[in-house]
């Protein structure tokens, strides 16, 4: 019989399948209802050095500011208990497969653009998480999980396509 490694990580124990879990069961669920009915499109947003409050539909003093992202939000479905670092490379490791940065090794500081490292290439990403289920996935804005080499960049990280820029900041 085939190995759990072989056929890709055991969801119970993977990390990056756990933090899927709400959306791939919704996604299993209604599958299974009817094959008409297609696959919902998902956005996730991570935006940095932004507080709760600082969306219109989370806020009582900037409503009607941010209409798109608050029509985006009332219509899916809105984390609202998710704590994260407060770097960029740490925040989006634990974000891309589900493990606190200290347990990946990306705690300390943002990938430079001479930083010859990234998000380890053993871990399993949420974007890989969807492709595999048949998904075409797109990543815009920053990456900062590696650059190093081809093997950390987004498109073999398990996104389709990649449009944003790969450190830690940019001068627009």
């Amino acid at each position: 019989s085939a190995s759990a490694s072989a056929s890709g990580p055991d969801p119970a124990s993977d990390p990056a399948s756990q933090a899927a879990a709400p959306f791939m069961g919704a996604l299993d669920t209604e599958m299974e209802l009817s094959v008409s009915i297609a696959r919902p499109n998902l956005i996730f947003m991570l935006v940095d050095d932004m507080g709760y409050n600082d969306v219109g539909y989370a806020s009582s003093d900037m409503v009607g500011v941010t209409p798109v992202i608050d029509s985006l939000a009332t219509g899916g479905i809105i984390l609202e208990r998710y704590y994260s670092m407060h770097m960029c490379t740490p925040a989006r490791s634990a974000l891309m497969t589900g493990k606190y940065p200290s347990r990946l090794g990306m705690q300390f500081e943002n990938i430079k653009p001479n930083s010859p490292w990234g998000l380890p290439l053993s871990e399993t990403t949420f974007a890989e998480l969807f492709k595999e289920r048949g998904y075409n996935t797109h990543g815009v804005g920053k990456w900062n999980q590696g650059h190093w080499s081809k093997e950390y960049l987004p498109t073999a990280r398990g996104f389709n396509t990649f449009y944003g820029y790969l450190t830690d900041e940019t001068h627009y």
